[in-house]
C-alpha cells in the first residue's frame, strides 16, 4: 500500500491508546509515529482552509501545540479529533489575523437529514475542478465541516468537538452546504465553459 494513502486507514482504539501512552511518556518514537500518521491529515486540512498560503507554518504550529499539550489531553474524544481541533484552531486563527474570516450566518441547531444520498447525486455530475471552485468559495467553517466529514470521515459529533459546536449544528451546516453545492453546480460548469450562469 502506498504511503500517500496511510492517512485513510482508521487507527483502532488499542493502537491509539498505545500511541497516546507513548506520547505521554515522552517517547521520541511515539512522537515520530504521531507525526508520520497525522501529517497527511493535518496538511490536507491546512491546505483546504488556508489555500496554500502559510500552510507549512500552520502544520508546524499544529504539531508543536500537540507535543506541548499532550499531557493535558483528557481523552474525552479520539486523538484524531483532538489533533484536527488543534489544526483547525491554528488555521482559523491565521485567517482571522489576515482579515479573511467571514462571520458565520448559520448558528443553526436541530438535526435535519432528508435521506438523500449526497455522494450519489454529486457523483453523477462531479468534476474535481468544478468542485474545487465551489469549495474555495465557502466560508472557512463550512469548508472545514465539509472536508472533515466527506474527506476525513469524521462524524457530526466529532466535528462538533473539533469546532466546539453541537452535533445538530454540524448536521444542519452539512445539509445546507450540500444543498448549496448542488444548487450552484450547473452555474460553475457554465461559467467555466465561458457562458453565463
Amino acid at each position: 500500500m502506498a504511503n500517500a494513502s496511510i492517512h485513510m486507514l482508521p487507527m483502532d482504539v488499542v493502537d491509539e491508546e498505545r500511541l497516546l501512552a507513548g506520547l505521554r511518556a515522552g517517547s521520541p518514537e511515539a512522537f515520530r509515529s504521531l507525526y508520520r500518521l497525522y501529517l497527511p491529515k493535518v496538511a490536507s486540512l491546512c491546505r483546504v482552509l488556508l489555500r496554500d498560503v502559510g500552510v507549512e507554518d500552520a502544520i508546524q504550529d499544529t504539531f508543536l501545540r500537540v507535543f506541548r499539550n499532550v499531557q493535558q489531553f483528557r481523552g474525552d474524544s479520539r486523538l484524531t479529533t483532538w489533533v484536527h481541533r488543534i489544526a483547525t484552531n491554528v488555521c482559523l486563527s491565521e485567517l482571522r489575523q489576515r482579515g479573511l474570516w467571514r462571520a458565520r450566518h448559520d448558528d443553526l441547531a436541530g438535526e435535519v437529514d432528508d435521506g438523500r444520498d449526497f455522494e450519489a447525486e454529486l457523483a453523477l455530475k462531479q468534476s474535481s475542478a468544478q468542485l474545487q471552485v465551489l469549495l474555495d468559495d465557502l466560508d472557512p467553517v463550512k469548508r472545514t465541516t465539509f472536508f472533515l466529514h466527506h474527506v476525513e470521515g469524521l462524524t457530526a459529533a466529532e466535528i462538533g468537538v473539533v469546532l466546539g459546536e453541537q452535533r445538530g449544528t454540524v448536521l444542519k451546516r452539512l445539509q445546507r452546504t450540500r444543498e448549496d453545492l448542488l444548487a450552484r453546480w450547473p452555474n460553475v460548469a457554465t461559467e467555466q465553459a465561458g457562458g453565463r450562469p
